[in-house]
């Protein structure tokens, strides 16, 4: 290749850059249509339990300007808009260690945040995470909300919040690349999550956890947003990867647990180290799994017999 010629592809690149630019920019418009649709379906009465299932079920694909929007970014990358946002997983889990516990777990040394049990944790909730305090370098358990709002985001269109990030393209998505890098990684403590299996028309709930029943991270990254009057949001999102065998009858997808050998790395406290090296799938001789019952569906439940297993 000539030296004119590298001239040229550098400019295509930087040209592929730029449109790639304007198609997120448009995703993030077309996401307000959302958000309007959202308080549309509020005023008619319709609860947010509802209204958070509508966005689960991906059934917002068809808000105007974004079908065009992802023809462009299909034609420039290959791959489907959304398939850099869309949920991985289910979408909840159970995190029930009392906060000294969980303190006491990671080695946590800022002030106790207080929160109950939750059976049935969501999308939008604010939930314990532990990741390095910016400034002090040090491990807070921090209360989070579950949904990554990226810094550059509109202060009044939050746009898409990922739930999720896959761990396979985790370098390649600037909404998940940028806090990666900058060192924004942290640590969900889960005491179980749920999948859902596809039983013809209908999907029935497990429950996964260790073999113990004791408290696990899984690998997330979070993100900081400054909106109006100086009030900053914190938001997290977990990280997925690819199923051990236990998972895999259930679901294609399970969050990235991490052993406690691999905090370290993954929260950066090793110099030089390669954080994305320990992302790998859990053994499936590590954990277990049981049916429960359906209303976990619904985030107006949250009780402890939600983990209680179902009758076989």
């Amino acid at each position: 290749m000539d030296q004119a010629e590298g001239k040229e592809g550098a400019g295509g690149e930087r040209e592929i850059r730029t449109l790639e630019d304007k198609v997120e920019r448009l995703f993030w418009q077309a996401a307000a249509a959302e958000r309007l649709l959202d308080g549309v379906l509020r005023r008619m009465g319709v609860d947010q339990a509802a209204i958070t299932h509508v966005h689960q079920a991906q059934s917002m694909d068809l808000v105007h300007g974004i079908g065009a929007a992802n023809l462009v970014h299909e034609w420039l990358t290959g791959e489907s808009l959304w398939s850099q946002y869309e949920d991985s997983m289910c979408g909840r889990y159970a995190i029930t260690a009392a906060p000294s516990d969980l303190r006491a777990l990671f080695g946590t040394s800022n002030p106790l945040v207080n929160f109950d049990p939750n059976y049935n944790a969501a999308p939008t909730q604010a939930l314990p995470v532990v990741r390095l305090h910016p400034k002090e370098g040090t491990r807070h358990l921090d209360l989070l909300q579950w949904g990554l709002v990226p810094s550059w985001a509109d202060p009044a269109n939050r746009g898409p919040q990922p739930t999720n990030a896959r761990a396979e393209t985790l370098l390649e998505k600037p909404m998940f690349k940028q806090p990666f890098q900058r060192g924004q990684r942290c640590l969900i403590p889960m005491n179980a999550f749920y999948e859902w299996k596809k039983l013809g028309n209908t999907k029935q709930p497990y429950a996964f956890a260790l073999r113990g029943r004791e408290p696990f991270a899984v690998a997330g990254l979070w993100e900081w947003k400054k909106l109006a009057g100086n009030e900053v949001l914190r938001s997290f999102t977990v990280i997925t990867g690819k199923p051990n065998e236990l998972v895999q009858d259930v679901h294609d997808r399970m969050p990235m647990i991490l052993p406690e050998s691999a905090w370290s790395t993954w929260l950066g406290e090793i110099p030089n180290a390669m954080p994305d090296s320990v992302l790998k799938t859990l053994p499936a001789e590590l954990m277990q799994a049981w049916k429960v019952d359906v209303k976990v569906g619904s985030v107006k439940n949250n009780s402890p017999d939600l983990l209680e297993p179902l009758p076989e």
